[in-house]
């Protein structure tokens, strides 16, 4: 989130205007996002060269010097820049807080500071592109700043689109007069991620929830055919007003907007072991039993068992790695499962529940934890492949747990491979000196990222190679931690390698994902709890089966 100077929200846009030629009013807006076919654009050679930097702007990074100019004038007060991953939004962006600083100074106005909002890791970045893209004497200082601001940008925006949480409404009450937004993923799961842009970027009509619900949202997922048209024409309409959008697929004056190296993603199944396949069906078992009974007193779409299911459906993932299930005396006398007492009087629960939980307990601390899981000993073999390749590679192993991480790092010492780490509860300093170690020490040749410190907002060209060690639910959140290496300034080959356990829960995951690609498991994130709530009973009883 990027905020700037508004002189006014975003004129009303006629419910009955048609929408341009240019596009398929009646393309479903998420194949309008998405589509990979190749789209060209014809960009005038102009403002290329930049005197406060000795860097050269590409082509679309020139227009969008123009574009955003245009959407801070004349009462326009800001939109979206939705570039894809890797196409440079954050020197885009500088370039525009920078010319305005030059006309207003040549204007003899006052200028007021620019925020930046973003994931902590995003910081960072900023800072880097900063002391990269600037010449020594033109450099802009960097402040925390508290208070009115002439300018906000929100990066990484896609952060603030379920409205009801308290970092969405922080973003909302800042005081700026222009507002921006940056994302490469502007829908993720669902058409109500736009609408907490719309309302971060103050667009009549579109920024008014119950407008908003009754003309885009509601027509949309009731599926008439009319009324969602009817929907795409109007939000088509906006968009191709207020947002600037090109794919790495793009072409730009007869040439590719990007050349980059190729990207290879290959799926590498894993088999569990014996002992490993007879621990997950214990688990599997036990979990089908707790389910069960919640689902016994829940109806479709109740909180409750959508809760359930979810933190079933980690634990299972979770399994796959050895994470460790605590005894009831270490985990505050709790079955990690179901977070029934094991100790006191009997509450809701039946004496045999307790009976299958102690069961599941003693079978989970007789699995052994010395040896890798069958997932790691994958991962250390593909780290054995990238050694062997000329050229000194390095590595990303990302993960949604903190805890899988936990469990990797022995097993990488054992093996003498030097690790960098950034997680969440690491202070920016921490992570700064964890980054300049992977990019500068030839020795360093892994590092492990947890899906919420790293996986968006990062420039880590250093690795050429990247491990998915868990399906995560939502596609666009793997093509943000592709696009961490997979960018400007890439030299190399990019390898994506994705760990899948064969015969288990990540294997009914891509099938669901696959049927449920627009409403299911790509909202499956915990921020977009609520759309569990479309999952039926038996759909649930089918993942976890």
């Amino acid at each position: 989130m990027i905020t700037r100077h508004s002189l006014g929200p975003e004129s009303p846009i006629p419910i009955g205007t048609q929408v341009s030629k240019a596009v398929n009013p009646d393309e479903d807006i998420f194949k309008w996002f998405n589509n990979r076919e190749r789209r060209f654009h014809d960009y005038d050679k102009c403002g290329m060269v930049i005197e406060y930097s000795n860097l050269r702007l590409r082509s679309h990074q020139a227009y969008a010097r123009l574009w955003m100019a245009d959407r801070e004038s004349n009462g326009r007060n800001g939109g979206i820049v939705a570039d894809e991953m890797g196409l440079g939004k954050t020197i885009q962006t500088l370039v525009r807080i920078y010319d305005d600083k030059l006309r207003a100074l040549a204007a003899g106005e006052k200028l007021s500071p620019t925020l930046i909002v973003g994931p902590k890791s995003i910081l960072i970045q900023w800072d880097e592109e900063i002391q990269r893209f600037f010449l020594p004497d033109k450099k802009p200082s960097c402040i925390i700043y508290h208070g009115p601001n002439r300018d906000v940008k929100y990066n990484e925006a896609h952060e603030i689109r379920n409205v009801s949480t308290k970092k969405a409404q922080a973003a909302f009450a800042v005081n700026a007069e222009h507002r921006w937004c940056l994302t490469g993923t502007p829908v993720q799961n669902r058409i109500s991620d736009l609408f907490s842009l719309f309302h971060f970027l103050r667009v009549k009509n579109f920024s008014n929830a119950q407008w908003f619900r009754s003309n885009i949202e509601y027509p949309v997922t009731k599926n008439d055919k009319k009324d969602v048209a009817q929907a795409n024409r109007l939000l088509k309409l906006a968009l191709s007003h207020i947002m600037l959008r090109r794919l790495k697929t793009d072409y730009v004056n007869g040439l590719p907007i990007l050349v980059l190296p190729e990207l290879k993603i290959q799926v590498r199944h894993c088999d569990l072991s014996t002992p490993e396949r007879e621990f997950y069906d214990a688990l599997k078992a036990r979990m089908q039993d707790v389910l069960g009974e919640v689902s016994k007193r829940s109806e479709r779409g109740n909180l409750r068992l959508h809760s359930t299911a979810w933190v079933l459906v980690l634990r299972l993932q979770q399994d796959q790695t050895k994470v460790k299930y605590e005894d009831g005396s270490e985990n505050d006398n709790k079955c990690p499962l179901c977070s029934v007492r094991l100790g006191g009087s009997i509450g809701n629960e039946s004496a045999s529940h307790r009976e299958a939980c102690v069961r599941f307990i003693e079978t989970a601390k007789r699995f052994g934890k010395n040896e890798p899981s069958s997932k790691i000993t994958t991962a250390l073999n593909i780290l054995r492949e990238i050694k062997a390749r000329p050229g000194n590679e390095k590595t990303i192993i990302f993960s949604q747990f903190t805890s899988v991480l936990n469990l990797i790092e022995p097993f990488l010492k054992k093996q003498d491979i030097r690790f960098s780490r950034l997680d969440g509860m690491m202070d920016m300093k921490k992570r700064n000196k964890k980054l300049n170690a992977l990019q500068t020490d030839p020795n360093v040749t892994v590092v492990l990222i947890s899906l919420m410190a790293g996986g968006t907002g990062l420039n880590i060209t250093t690795c050429n190679n990247i491990v998915l060690f868990d399906l995560w639910w939502n596609p666009a959140v793997e093509e943000q931690a592709f696009a961490r290496a997979h960018r400007i300034g890439q030299s190399k080959t990019v390898n994506v390698y994705k760990l899948i356990t064969q015969d288990t829960v990540e294997m009914r995951i891509m099938e669901l994902q696959d049927k449920k690609r627009k409403l299911a498991l790509n909202a499956l994130v915990w921020d977009d709890h609520e759309n569990i709530k479309e999952l039926s009973n038996d759909e649930i009883s089918q993942l976890l089966g």
